[in-house]
């Protein structure tokens, strides 16, 4: 009688595993998929750090910019933002460089389109801030050089530098929670 019930109960156990399991790949393969380059052409943008492109076999693909993060839709400079990486990137041949997935299921991912870097020409227009946060997933080449970029727009007061004391994203966000 007792082994049955901790059979059942062992069962009930895997069941419920089962029921709140992530969906998506097994670590492992999202691990080596996140690692394979990606030819695709950009369809269209989200906002300015993010965008969707359709694969060679025609698949659909979510992508974030990794290293920068934007101004988000209700902030000043996100349209901007938007119709800047809209102009960089719809239409045109990307080449994903997959880093990891984030919480929402879309690759995170160094950008190139025609041998230039979408996300440093963000920086520089002051059109989106150096995601330190999260330098530790960029390519280490690529930190320094996000950084300086950061660096010259504020200097310039490019975009939303122009701004005394623009809010970043990551502040933005705490204070309006989706």
């Amino acid at each position: 009688m007792i082994a049955a019930r901790r059979a059942a109960a062992r069962a009930l156990l895997c069941l419920l595993a089962l029921a709140f399991a992530p969906v998506g790949l097994p670590a492992s393969a999202a691990r080596s998929a996140a690692s394979a380059p990606i030819a695709a052409v950009a369809v269209g943008v989200d906002d300015g750090d993010s965008f969707v492109a359709r694969k060679q076999d025609g698949a659909k693909i979510r992508v974030r910019i990794a290293g920068i993060d934007a101004p988000e839709k209700s902030q000043p400079w996100a349209a901007l933002a938007r119709q800047r990486l809209r102009g960089l990137l719809v239409g045109r041949e990307v080449r994903i460089k997959p880093l990891k997935t984030d919480p929402w299921g879309r690759y995170v991912a160094v950008i190139e389109v025609d041998g230039e870097d979408p996300a440093l020409a963000m920086i520089l227009n002051g059109l989106a801030w150096h995601f330190a946060r999260y330098d530790r997933d960029l390519p280490p080449p690529l930190r320094p050089r996000y950084a300086q970029a950061e660096a010259q727009a504020r200097e310039r007061r490019a975009g939303l530098w122009q701004a005394p004391d623009p809010e970043p994203p990551w502040d933005f966000r705490k204070r309006n929670p989706r």
